[in-house]
């Protein structure tokens, strides 16, 4: 195998294989190998079949089929998924199987059950093929519709196979993930079903009772199997036959079935198919319908990105005048305490103003007193002014004048 095919290998493992810790269960599901009962049996083993049967999210078209998607969203513990935890199951040796068919069998059920019914899931990247519209009326129509299925398959999808249902077996679970791990054919479940029992002990519940899940319409015939169909499995499947010891030699039929039936199941088919078209059609109006809202989605994104850049606009703006209005805040409480210091300083400057109040009134009088006689003062001071301009005037200016003639006399 290839590093790629190592690789397809190791992914197919992570998402289908189930495990339980408890009891230390490994199971690897093979489509169209009984992996739909065998899902369900996991399910009640591990008591979540109730919850799988109630969930409504998925997208198969029969109850019976929805434990292949919903299991993981029930119960993901129950899937593997990481490399890391695959090694851990190998290295704590849990007991590990799985189951194959036979070739022709296996590849004549997936072409019934989803290319013949046209399940929408397998149908959809086939749609207009040859194979796909190949009119089927007669038992030799089914036989030359499946060998137009195989011939696409050789030409189109030798080296990568696009459905897990007719990839073959030793690419999907190779000759066994570990020397302990058994690989038992569908056809003889007798040794697997007393290691299970074995093994699980009280919580036994046989896997291979439960009626089959994806019976179908059109029962396997080995003429429906010519022989250009056996030349394209054996070379296209080669690999399932050597590996997993089964003959190159068409396997016998367990039943009969008379054109009378094939009429009889085509009308089954058609219904089938006329409510698969429908469930397609409604996935696909779903998916449009998703697709408009994925579209919704990521204008509302764009927009969400706009809006989410006003907004830190707006709230770098809401921060900074905070800012501001904090810084105004301190400001005006720096200028609130400054006021109350000077309001108390002018309350014990009025309180001793008010000490001071008696003393002016007395300096008040005082100063009353004080005119009060500095007017007297003034006023004998114009009185002495006056005498004295009196004397000035008449007494010393007559006695200058006497003066005069006296000394005049004397020195004549």
């Amino acid at each position: 195998m290839t590093s790629s095919d190592d690789q397809r290998f190791l992914d197919y493992v992570l998402w289908n294989g189930y495990v339980s810790d408890e009891r230390k269960l490994f199971y690897v599901a093979t489509p169209k190998v009984a992996c739909t009962s065998l899902k369900w049996w996991f399910a009640e083993l591990e008591g979540v079949a109730q919850a799988v049967q109630q969930l409504k999210t998925s997208g198969e078209t029969d109850p019976e089929l929805v434990i292949h998607d919903s299991m993981f969203s029930v119960a993901p513990q129950l899937i593997v998924q990481n490399p890391e935890r695959l090694d851990q199951i190998k290295a704590d040796e849990y007991f590990s199987f799985a189951l194959v068919r036979n070739p022709y069998k296996r590849l004549f059920s997936a072409w019934q059950s989803k290319i013949l019914l046209r399940e929408p899931l397998q149908i959809e990247p086939y749609q207009g093929q040859p194979f796909v519209e190949y009119p089927v009326k007669l038992l030799s129509d089914v036989t030359g519709a499946f060998e137009c299925f195989l011939e696409y398959l050789c030409v189109h999808e030798r080296n990568a196979f696009k459905d897990f249902h007719w990839t073959p077996q030793y690419d999907l679970i190779g000759p066994a993930l570990s020397p302990r791990m058994v690989v038992s054919k569908i056809e003889d479940t007798a040794a697997l079903n007393a290691a299970l029992r074995v093994h699980l002990a009280d919580a036994y519940i046989d896997p291979f009772t439960k009626s089959k899940a994806n019976e179908s319409l059109i029962p396997y015939l080995p003429e429906f199997i010519s022989p250009r169909s056996k030349e394209l499995i054996d070379e296209l499947y080669a690999k399932d036959f050597e590996t997993y010891g089964y003959m190159t030699q068409i396997p016998p039929a367990k039943e009969q079935f008379s054109q009378e039936q094939l009429t009889l199941a085509l009308k089954g088919i058609d219904l089938l198919r006329g409510r698969h078209q429908r469930m397609s059609e409604m996935r696909q109006c779903s998916l449009d319908q998703m697709a408009v809202l994925l579209k919704d989605k990521e204008w509302l994104d764009e927009q969400r990105e706009t809006w989410m850049a006003f907004g830190k606009s707006k709230e770098d703006q809401v921060i900074a005048l905070e800012s501001y209005y904090n810084a105004e805040y301190q400001k005006q409480k720096s200028g609130l305490a400054e006021a109350q210091l000077e309001i108390t300083a002018l309350i014990a400057e009025r309180d001793n103003l008010k000490k001071l109040q008696p003393m002016l009134a007395e300096a008040r009088l005082e100063i009353a007193e004080r005119t009060s006689d500095h007017e007297k003062f003034l006023l004998k001071h114009k009185k002495y002014l006056a005498a004295r301009q009196f004397i000035d005037t008449k007494i010393v200016a007559r006695l200058r004048k006497v003066t005069h003639i006296f000394n005049r006399t004397k020195g004549a």
